[in-house]
């Protein structure tokens, strides 16, 4: 989360659309099985916002899956 925000990729979007695609990142990158579709739900957000930060966050922050 600290490097989206020093990046500027975190910048006018909804800070719970960005926490739930970074923490669906964080569960990607360690084997976790949560779906966007559990995250959005508890993040009071949408699987398609947790799609689009997500992939900002890929392209930014050089993520791989």
């Amino acid at each position: 989360m600290n490097d989206a925000v020093k990046r500027g990729v975190s910048a006018g979007k909804d800070p719970m659309g960005l926490a739930a695609a970074v923490l669906f990142a964080s569960c990607t990158k360690t084997g976790e099985q949560k779906s966007k579709i559990d995250l959005a739900n508890a993040g009071q957000t949408t699987d398609a916002t947790i799609r689009k930060r997500f992939k900002e966050l890929k392209d930014r922050l050089d993520l791989h899956d």
